[in-house]
């Protein structure tokens, strides 16, 4: 990825990196994959970017994003980032809404897993609860 603030707020966040070691992993060992990682990653940077923009938010991680609470807020962002006209009701690019939700729903996975492996009954029940509603 090119070093810029997207790139940054990725570097910067652990669930981010877990779901990059995650796509490496799985996908890492053909480089025509690659651009498709970067471009993970790049969704995840964007989401991040847009939800640490509100006041009271430029620190938080995304694992600090995922209570059922905040889930129009997430809505919110993502539709931010996919470029959402409410007078339209469109989107400037649509696709990117779902790849978005999808993504996320991965970096739920994660934190589940994340939640059993350290016994952390708290993480593991909001990622839970807010994959229910995804």
């Amino acid at each position: 990825m090119r070093n810029d603030e997207i790139s940054r707020k990725v570097k910067s966040d652990n669930t981010s990196l877990a779901f990059g070691e995650k796509l490496c992993t799985k996908r890492g060992h053909d480089e025509k994959q690659h651009n498709y990682i970067r471009q993970k990653l790049r969704e995840v940077g964007r989401l991040l970017k847009d939800m640490r923009s509100c006041p009271g938010n430029v620190e938080k991680s995304l694992e600090n994003f995922m209570y059922s609470d905040a889930f129009k807020f997430i809505t919110q962002s993502c539709k931010n980032v996919a470029g959402f006209d409410g007078n339209t009701n469109t989107y400037a690019t649509p696709s990117l809404a779902l790849k978005i939700g999808t993504t996320l729903q991965k970096c739920l996975k994660i934190l589940i897993s994340k939640g059993i492996e350290t016994n952390n009954q708290d993480l593991q029940t909001r990622a839970e609860e807010l994959s229910k509603l995804f």
